[in-house]
């Protein structure tokens, strides 16, 4: 088995929906974690907290630490996950059932880990 990084890149489109398609969306989403923890898939998973973020910047041959939200725009990174499969294939397969891909027309990029 060999270990993937899963970005899920963001839209906008996650923002033109109504609080209710919101509720659905996430039970659609719970219910795809789910499936990956059932078929012994996901290692983790995490939503980026866009409030508390944090950069380091070489300023002036200086590393500073720059706090600041996270910047919102049409294509953002919403979340990652880490999973385990066989190949890049299979890997491919769980994601296309994803709701960020299927319903919003989002991008998951998927990175074999070493």
């Amino acid at each position: 088995m060999k270990n993937y990084l899963l970005n899920v890149w963001g839209s906008e489109k996650f923002n033109t929906l109504d609080s209710n398609q919101k509720s659905e969306f996430f039970k659609n989403y719970g219910t795809w974690v789910e499936s990956l923890k059932s078929n012994n898939q996901l290692i983790s998973g995490f939503q980026i907290n866009s409030n508390e973020t944090s950069s380091v910047q070489n300023i002036e041959n200086t590393p500073k630490l720059i706090n600041e939200p996270y910047h919102s725009g049409s294509h953002n990174l919403a979340g990652i996950f880490i999973v385990k499969a066989e190949n890049k294939e299979q890997v491919f397969e769980m994601t296309k059932t994803c709701p960020s891909v299927k319903d919003l027309d989002e991008t998951i990029e998927i990175i074999e880990l070493t």
